[in-house]
């Protein structure tokens, strides 16, 4: 595979993904991916209106269908688009990248539940998965993985957990420093935007996953079994110290 040629770098940056600022970074910078799909719904649901008007099958049917399969695939391409970019900006800046290991198959999950044990809060949960998927959270952190590979920058997988509730000033984590966009520390009163004082979170756990890494060696990950559609093969899987490195696209990426 032939490297795009960047410059050295040896800056470590956390990403903080969410449903509101679909990506923060340490240094401020808060991006958004546009609302795509949340647009191109009120068109396909119209075409849904109109499509319900014909017999199925029909001419018109399918006419309508084809209508709606096209609006979808526009806001798919266009989200696609906006996530490949934001990926290329994020690896030039950055010569280490620490990602979230997010389960984003588990977190989009349906709370309908069964006729036995209905599920609760089903319409807020479904407001939910469809605003995470809407943020494109899994699509950036795909084009991440795939760029910084061709870049050959280094991307961690850290834990998350608590990482919109510590301190980056002096570790105190508590549920009540965050207060919807502001962070505020009960111990030390350190103020910060609450993503961009995950990012740094985040980047200090990137940190200490990238120095274990080189006191270990450096040793060479190795790259997963690719997925045959026949055949679902594992490979092997390595994780150094604290982190896992991804030198290629991961599963969780890939979803």
């Amino acid at each position: 595979m032939a490297l795009r040629a960047l410059p050295e770098t040896s800056d470590i940056g956390g990403l903080d993904r969410g449903i509101w600022v679909t990506a923060a970074l340490p240094d401020g910078t808060l991006l958004t991916c546009p609302p795509f799909l949340k647009v191109a719904r009120a068109q396909i649901a119209e075409l849904q209106r109109q499509r319900e008007q014909y017999e199925k099958f029909s001419p018109e049917w399918k006419r309508i269908n084809k209508a709606v399969a096209k609006a979808y695939a526009k806001a798919h391409r266009r989200s696609e688009n906006w996530a490949r970019h934001t990926a290329i900006e994020i690896v030039a800046r950055y010569g280490v990248i620490a990602l979230e290991d997010l389960k984003l198959v588990n977190m989009t999950k349906s709370a309908k539940g069964t006729k036995e044990v209905p599920g609760k809060g089903v319409a807020q949960k479904k407001g939910l998965n469809r605003s995470l998927q809407d943020a494109a959270l899994a699509r950036l952190a795909y084009w991440i993985c795939v760029k910084a590979e061709e870049a050959a920058r280094r991307v961690w997988k850290v834990d998350p957990k608590d990482s919109s509730r510590e301190c980056i000033g002096c570790g105190h984590t508590e549920a009540a420093n965050r207060c919807r966009a502001r962070f505020t520390c009960r111990r030390c009163r350190h103020e910060e935007h609450a993503h961009v004082n995950a990012a740094q979170v985040l980047t200090a756990r990137g940190q200490v996953a990238e120095t274990s890494w080189r006191a270990a060696g450096c040793p060479v990950a190795k790259r997963p079994v690719p997925r045959n559609r026949r055949r679902q093969a594992a490979g092997p899987s390595s994780s150094t110290g604290p982190g896992r490195l991804l030198t290629q696209k991961s599963r969780e990426c890939a979803t």
